[in-house]
């Protein structure tokens, strides 16, 4: 989280988290939404994320 903290990203900036199946990208969420960050977009597994974004 230090790492990510030291990357000076808004608060309200959106940020897509995900992961090869999704559950990590969870965990991340959650620890980003706990900091502070507001616009989380939990794309899930990767799979997921690509049938999103068509």
């Amino acid at each position: 989280m230090r790492q990510f903290a030291n990357l000076e990203i808004r608060k309200d900036r959106q940020i897509v988290l995900y992961c090869r199946s999704g559950q990590r990208a969870g965990i991340a969420e959650a620890a980003l939404r706990q900091a502070g960050y507001t616009n989380l977009l939990n794309g899930g597994g990767y799979s997921m994320l690509i049938s999103h974004l068509n």
